[in-house]
C-alpha cells in the first residue's frame, strides 16, 4: 500500500506543476498526506495531529498539537513569499521546516520529500532521490538542524540528490541508462539475501518477532521468491538489534519507533 499510495501522489503532485510552488496550499499538502496514508492509517490521512511527537536525536521537540495549524500557516506564507533564489534551495527549506513542524502524527518523511520534489518539478528540475545508503546520513543531517540550527551537511544530502538526478536526466537524453546514477556498485542489491530464518539467527530474534515487525512497518523485505519467500538484505538485521535496544533501554512503544522511522 505504501508503493500504490506513493505512486498514486506523485500523479498527485504532478497535477499541480502549473500553480507554481507559490501558491501550495494547506490543503495541498493535506491532500498528498491524505493519499499516501489512505488504508495505512485512514484515521489520520490528511489531518493534523492532536498529540505530541518527537524525532530521534533532536533537542527541540516538534511544534504542540495545538500550535500546528498556526506554524503550517506560517510555512505556507512563508513559501508565498520566495518568489527568487535557487528553486533547490527552496524545496531544501521547504522540507526541513515541514519535518521540523511534524504536523502529522505518522508520513511526515513521505510528504516532506513530495513536498520538495513538488517545488522541484514546479520549477524544471527532476525529481531528487535520496538513495537507501544516504538514509542515516539523511536523518542524521535533518536531526543536526534540528538540534543546532546548522543546515551546511542537510543542504548538501539535497543538493547532492538534486545534481544527481539531473545527471541521470542528461544520460537518459542521450540514450544511457540512469542506474549507475542510483545504484551503487556496492550497495545491498549486490549483497547476499537472507531468508528469514536466516535473519532471525543473525539478528537473534525468533521469526515471530520479524514477522512482527513486518506487519507494524518497522522493517521490510527486500524482494521475495517465485514461491512467495521474503528475502532480506543483511543490514535489515541491524534495524532489528536497533529495534530492540529503542524498546528495552528508552522503553518506546512500536508506534514510538514507527514515528521516529518517518
Amino acid at each position: 500500500m505504501e508503493a500504490v499510495n506513493h505512486d498514486k501522489a506523485i500523479h498527485f503532485i504532478r497535477s499541480l506543476i502549473k500553480k507554481g510552488h507559490q501558491f501550495i496550499s494547506q490543503q495541498d499538502i493535506k491532500d498528498i498526506h491524505k493519499i499516501i496514508l489512505t488504508s495505512i492509517n485512514s484515521e489520520w490521512a490528511g489531518k493534523y495531529r492532536l498529540s505530541d511527537v518527537f524525532i530521534r536525536g533532536a533537542d527541540v521537540e516538534p511544534a504542540s498539537p495545538r500550535h500546528v495549524p498556526f506554524k503550517m500557516k506560517d510555512l505556507v506564507g512563508w513559501l508565498e513569499l520566495q518568489q527568487e533564489g535557487s528553486p533547490v534551495k527552496i524545496a531544501a527549506d521547504l522540507h526541513f521546516k515541514f519535518v521540523k513542524i511534524h504536523p502529522f502524527i505518522d508520513g511526515n518523511g513521505r510528504t516532506a520529500r513530495l513536498l520538495m520534489n513538488l517545488v522541484l518539478i514546479q520549477n524544471g528540475y527532476p525529481m531528487a532521490i535520496i538513495k537507501t545508503n544516504q538514509r542515516n546520513v539523511y536523518i542524521d543531517a535533518i536531526n543536526e538542524g534540528t538540534v543546532t540550527g546548522n543546515l551546511t551537511d542537510f543542504y548538501q544530502v539535497i543538493y547532492d540528490a538534486a545534481e544527481r538526478s539531473l545527471d541521470a536526466y542528461l544520460s537518459a537524453v542521450h540514450g544511457k541508462s540512469i542506474l549507475p546514477f542510483y545504484i551503487d556498485k556496492n550497495d545491498d542489491r549486490d549483497k547476499k539475501l537472507l531468508k528469514i530464518g536466516e535473519l532471525a539467527k543473525l539478528a537473534e530474534v525468533p521469526i515471530p518477532t520479524i514477522r512482527y515487525y513486518i506487519a507494524e512497518r518497522l522493517i521490510r523485505p527486500t524482494t521475495k521468491t517465485q514461491g512467495g519467500f521474503m528475502l532480506f538484505v543483511p543490514q535489515v538485521a541491524e534495524r532489528i538489534r536497533e529495534i530492540k535496544k529503542l524498546q528495552k533501554e528508552e522503553r518506546l512503544s512500536i508506534k514510538d519507533i514507527r514515528v521516529l522511522g518517518e
